[in-house]
């Protein structure tokens, strides 16, 4: 564990950072965006013939990070580009690669520097990456691999993309004093607002989630300032004219409670995205923009946070756009969720403007993202009469 502090607590030498961001430039790392990331549990037809066609066309799209199997991309994207394969397979993949073959990709005194710095180790014959490298957004974020301990995990998943993209999109155009990340993990929400606001803070309860921001800042060439904090504890008198945030949003059984980069606290999940939307009143200025990723749980067929916005700012000058961009029934522990009452979980982007008439605007996932989320009736997920209802009551 000592040998992964340099990059995941903030202390990673310049030297290793620059020799790390040219390697992965120099042999196409981002490329490898084009590989889906994670497997579907089910059938998405449409979905995977918008990757494969994306995959071939050497292009990506950022709302489609799945496929039935990723794997069959494997072999075609390893034929097209061997120096990012190999980059891949380190670290993405997290399998160890010979040195032989490493060093096809990278300098001996480059992979000396990334192995003094804690970014590799021995593995027999062959290296091993101590870090997740991931591309998104012409940038490289370093986070955790799956043996850390889940307690102290650095995470950028699927959820963390889609936010930063609808942020690109809102804010575009438009520009802005200070922003904040609450919840920064690996920092790419900092990185999102950097491009609209002249200072930038990133906060994080994670000593190992704030070492890696400051690591993925250098890496990219950013100044921004990163802090330990219980989401606003550090940032008393402190307010913002922008903040964003990707909490920890899920409800949990207790034997997973450990896993604080997901586990949303009690209240179905939405004790911490809560207590963040409270916060609103001190710390983000008039008029000011917020924007969160977060679940919504739907229990007996009510949509909770869609409840609890209009309990919050109602009386309030507060506009919010609520975006519901996916639905689906649980998977894993259903005798848990369906003791306490839980059906279903929206996925959604929130988007709340201070300083307006109070609304509350909602939206249902865009016909495109409809048709590709369809599924098959032989779908391996479960019960898709079951969870056709449940959308259906939501």
């Amino acid at each position: 564990m000592e040998s992964i502090l340099g990059a995941l607590a903030g202390r990673s030498s310049p030297a290793a950072l620059r020799a790390l961001r040219a390697v992965l430039d120099r042999g196409g790392y981002e490329r490898t965006l084009v590989i889906p990331a994670y497997r579907s549990h089910e059938r998405y037809p449409f979905q995977d013939l918008v990757v494969y066609w994306r995959f071939y066309v050497r292009r990506r799209s950022e709302a489609f990070l799945v496929a039935y199997d990723p794997t069959a991309f494997h072999g075609a994207f390893r034929r097209r580009y061997p120096e990012a394969w190999i980059l891949y397979t380190l670290f993405y993949l997290i399998l160890p690669v010979p040195e032989e073959e490493l060093k096809t990709v990278m300098s001996g005194e480059e992979l000396q520097l990334l192995a003094g710095d804690g970014f590799l180790c021995r593995h027999e014959a062959s290296w091993r990456s101590l870090v997740t490298v991931s591309p998104f957004d012409g940038r490289y974020f370093i986070c955790s691999t799956f043996y850390d301990p889940p307690s102290s995990h650095v995470f950028l998943g699927a959820d963390s993309m889609i936010l930063s993209l609808y942020m690109k999109r809102e804010l575009k155009g438009r520009a802005f004093e200070e922003g904040l990340d609450l919840c920064t993990g690996s920092g790419i929400q900092a990185h999102t607002l950097g491009a609209f606001c002249r200072q930038v803070t990133g906060v994080d309860i994670n000593p190992r989630a704030v070492g890696a921001a400051k690591s993925n800042a250098l890496l990219n060439g950013r100044e921004m300032t990163f802090l330990q904090s219980d989401l606003y504890g550090a940032l008393e008198g402190r307010s913002f004219d922008v903040i964003a945030s990707n909490p920890p949003y899920v409800m949990l059984p207790e034997s997973l409670q450990d896993v604080r980069y997901a586990y949303g606290g009690e209240d179905y999940g939405l004790e911490i995205p809560l207590i963040i939307l409270k916060g609103l009143d001190e710390h983000l200025r008039s008029p000011g923009v917020f924007f969160m990723v977060t679940f919504s749980p739907v229990v007996k067929g009510e949509d909770l946070l869609r409840r609890r916005l209009a309990e919050l700012f109602s009386a309030k000058e507060y506009a919010v756009t609520y975006w519901i961009t996916e639905t689906f029934a649980p998977d894993r522990d259903v005798e848990f969720y369906a003791g306490h009452g839980l059906s279903a979980f929206h996925l959604c982007l929130v988007k709340i403007e201070k300083g307006r008439p109070f609304s509350l605007r909602a939206r249902g996932p865009d016909i495109a993202l409809r048709l590709c989320q369809w599924k098959l009736p032989f779908s391996r997920g479960g019960d898709n009469r079951r969870k056709k209802e449940v959308v259906a009551r939501a």
